[in-house]
């Protein structure tokens, strides 16, 4: 009977506490669901594991939970759905699951769920984690732009030149930085920004006149990318003092290539001695022919105007027949600074190096150069530091043509590391390296006479012949042992003066008629692609870039 009466106690007992685990302590695992997930977690682990195998496995699935719960609060959502059906498959699981179930009703409003946070549940949490963290690397323009401090305006010398400012809130690591803009939110064009510059100003270059454009600054650091929003700026009018010139498309022959031509004003009465019309302009035209910028020169007269190596600024120089009155002008691509060099010798031709100096032809003591048939000593080759005026000695063709001589265009080769120039009156082209070493002299006077503008290729020489007006390649080996012709284009232009020749990196060729003020470009098969025409105004060289910043694209064909 004693015996009995024990057991009938202990079954008391065993029920009392069951009851109690069931419905008191589950309640106290809502109210610290309420409070604080990872202490929820930690109740109901105890809780189950006090009541069978079961709960074990909960326990297992809570700690699913916890990583859930540490992902971010989206995932919290997504979990309470989870929740829900996880809810009613335990239900019909067993008895335990179902008091878990009466607790999860409860904890469905605090963002998680305490029993049997399945698979499912951390499923939806990853996906949730993964849309953060794309988030994070994507350039949210909306969740940014409260970061950047930013502004914008026109320069006052070229109104389709654009000046930005900006900065960047917090202690980011800025790893580097661009500015996107274009004639609508899709941009197209890029400037990279040169941490260095103060503020970090940046110039949007090759904007059209009168146009709404938009940008956005880009951002990256050591840790995220980072971009501003949309901004907005109008360029001004076009200047009324250059001519806009026509385009004429030829069908069927392909496309132009996308990209920005740099030349300037050829003044030839002033070249002549008779008479002024006025100082010369620099310009850049667009791929459609549209001026996106311009400068006048504080020059007399222009023979060619290019940009600098690392794209600041552009250089230009008078075309200087009598080698007494030469000169350089170097202004920013903005326009508001600028610098004139008062070279004396500099005459016909510069190139920009590597190393952000101008290489210019000059005739400097010697007695002139070469005018029309004159005769005089040979040019030199002399680089100009721009940031202090110190100039160099890179090469004397004298080394070479003794005398009567006429240099008239120089190039430079960043493939080969060479420089080359042209002389009209020996009609031969010589090459000389960065070390001053002479290194081949292409002297095939039966193939052609006189030419001006020129580049190196691969394994050619392409050519304008002032002779024939044609534009020439020919092949040539790595010795400068000029090969037969390879290609030529004739376009029924002419120019007795300047007149130039570039391969473009699509294939396509584009010709300068300096005196009639025309340029053709030509595709492959020397078919006509388009005409670009400046009425009856003559023009200097030209520059092909694929981009106004950074290095020259012939550089590096």
């Amino acid at each position: 009977m004693k015996n009995g009466l024990l057991q009938f106690m202990q079954i008391l007992v065993t029920a009392a506490v069951f009851f109690q685990t069931a419905c008191g302590d589950g309640n106290a695992s809502d109210t610290d669901s309420t409070t604080d997930d990872d202490s929820m977690v930690e109740t109901d682990a105890d809780a189950d594991s006090d009541t069978d195998s079961d709960s074990d496995s909960d326990s297992d699935s809570d700690t699913d939970s916890d990583s859930d719960t540490d992902s971010d609060s989206d995932s919290d959502s997504d979990s309470d759905s989870d929740s829900d059906s996880d809810s009613d498959s335990d239900s019909d699981s067993d008895s335990d699951s179902d008091s878990d179930g009466d607790s999860d009703s409860d904890s469905d409003s605090d963002g998680d769920s305490d029993t049997d946070t399945d698979a499912d549940s951390d499923t939806d949490s990853d996906s949730d984690t993964d849309t953060d963290s794309d988030s994070d690397s994507d350039t949210d323009a909306d969740e940014n732009s409260e970061l950047f401090s930013i502004s914008a305006s026109l320069s006052s010398v070229i109104g389709t030149v654009g000046i930005v400012e900006w900065s960047l809130s917090g202690n980011n690591n800025i790893q580097s930085a661009y500015i996107e803009f274009g004639l609508d939110d899709s941009y197209g064009f890029v400037a990279p920004v040169d941490l260095n510059e103060n503020n970090f100003r940046t110039l949007l270059l090759g904007m059209k006149p009168s146009k709404d454009y938009h940008f956005q600054v880009v951002v990256k650091t050591d840790s995220q990318t980072l971009a501003s929003g949309d901004n907005k700026l109008t360029t001004g009018p076009v200047t009324n003092l250059i001519a806009a010139p026509t385009v004429t498309l030829s069908a069927g022959n392909g496309s132009p290539e996308k990209g920005f031509m740099v030349s300037e004003t050829f003044n030839q009465m002033a070249v002549m001695g008779g008479g002024n019309q006025g100082k010369p302009f620099v310009f850049i035209l667009d791929n459609d022919g549209d001026l996106v910028w311009w400068y006048q020169s504080n020059l007399d007269s222009l023979s060619r105007a290019r940009m600098s190596y690392d794209g600041k600024h552009i250089g230009m120089l008078s075309v200087n027949l009598d080698g007494g009155s030469g000169a350089i002008e170097v202004v920013s691509m903005d326009g508001l600074e600028n610098t004139v060099f008062n070279e004396s010798g500099a005459s016909h031709d510069l190139v920009p190096t590597p190393d952000n100096r101008f290489a210019f032809i000059s005739y400097a003591s010697s007695g002139g150069g070469g005018g029309f048939g004159m005769s005089s000593a040979c040019a030199k080759i002399i680089a100009l530091n721009p940031d202090d005026g110190s100039t160099e000695q890179l090469f004397d063709t004298a080394t070479v043509w003794n005398s009567n001589c006429h240099g008239n265009a120089v190039r430079y080769s960043a493939r080969e590391g060479f420089f080359t120039v042209s002389d009209l009156n020996y009609s031969q082209i010589l090459a000389f390296d960065e070390a001053g070493s002479l290194q081949w002299v292409v002297n095939e006077t039966s193939k052609w006479t006189h030419q001006h503008g020129h580049q190196l290729l691969d394994n050619s020489l392409l050519l304008f012949n002032n002779d024939t007006g044609l534009a020439r390649e020919f092949g040539l080996s790595a010795s400068g042992e000029l090969q037969s012709e390879i290609w030529s284009y004739n376009g029924g232009g002419s120019s007795e003066v300047l007149g130039d020749v570039q391969r473009l990196p699509g294939g396509n060729t584009l010709v300068c008629y300096s005196q009639q003020g025309i340029l053709h470009e030509v595709n492959a098969n020397a078919k006509l692609i388009r005409v670009i025409q400046f009425g009856q105004a003559a023009m200097g060289y030209v520059e092909w870039r694929t981009s106004l910043y950074g290095p020259p694209t012939d550089y590096d064909m």
